[in-house]
């Protein structure tokens, strides 16, 4: 018997063909930055795989998303390759401590 629901390695190969065309398409820079976001998305097999929404795309660019947003976090020095913030916890989006030394407009 065979599989009746596909792998998410199975779904990103899938997508990842769907959009051979605009693939081709692309300047050589712009390819290789391609192929990173797809080797991002490969970053959380789980989390696609356990997403059960109709349109894997979705899972796969948000987790696109993701793997991005946590370089930028890098960069900002708000965390490190791992996925950690810089106190050692694990970011969590609803941490307002991260907000410190922020003042919202007009208090003092």
């Amino acid at each position: 018997m065979g599989r009746t629901v596909k792998t998410a390695s199975m779904l990103i190969a899938d997508e990842a063909r769907r959009w051979g065309d605009f693939r081709k398409a692309l300047r050589k820079r712009e390819r290789e930055s391609f192929d990173t976001l797809i080797a991002y998305s490969k970053s959380h097999f789980s989390a696609i795989s356990n997403s059960g929404l109709a349109d894997p795309f979705e899972a796969i660019v948000l987790s696109m998303l993701l793997e991005l947003q946590m370089r930028v976090e890098v960069i900002d020095g708000k965390g490190d390759p791992t996925g950690r913030t810089p106190t050692g916890r694990a970011y969590s989006p609803l941490d307002t401590n991260r907000w410190e030394g922020h003042k919202e407009a007009g208090r003092a």
